[in-house]
């Protein structure tokens, strides 16, 4: 609860607004509203610069497209995710295609 007062009050600063969003975000998902941490997210990756935090942003947004089964949405938010840090394991792994399942046994 103190945390979110205070990335609430960070919302408030432009220099912080970005890793506050990002932050308020995720713990918004985490307590199930979904809404108001994408509203969170989309702050995040308009005020961030591009890097790894930004592609953070991205990737979370893609996570909460993807446990929403919204794939295709999905995978465009994760694609940008590898733009800004090609190195973010969340969208490389979101990414690769699965492997089918094993043959059955004759």
């Amino acid at each position: 609860k103190v945390a979110v007062t205070e990335y609430t009050q960070a919302l408030k600063s432009p220099e912080t607004q970005g890793q506050a969003a990002l932050a308020l975000g995720t713990i918004l998902i985490v307590t199930g509203d979904r809404a108001e941490a994408k509203k969170l997210f989309t702050i995040a990756t308009t005020k961030l610069p591009a890097g790894e935090s930004r592609a953070r942003a991205y990737a979370s947004m893609g996570r909460m497209l993807e446990e929403a089964n919204q794939e295709k949405e999905a995978h465009a938010w994760y694609q940008k995710a590898l733009k800004d840090d090609p190195n973010n394991a969340w969208a490389r792994q979101s990414l690769e295609p699965t492997p089918p399942p094993p043959a059955p046994a004759k």
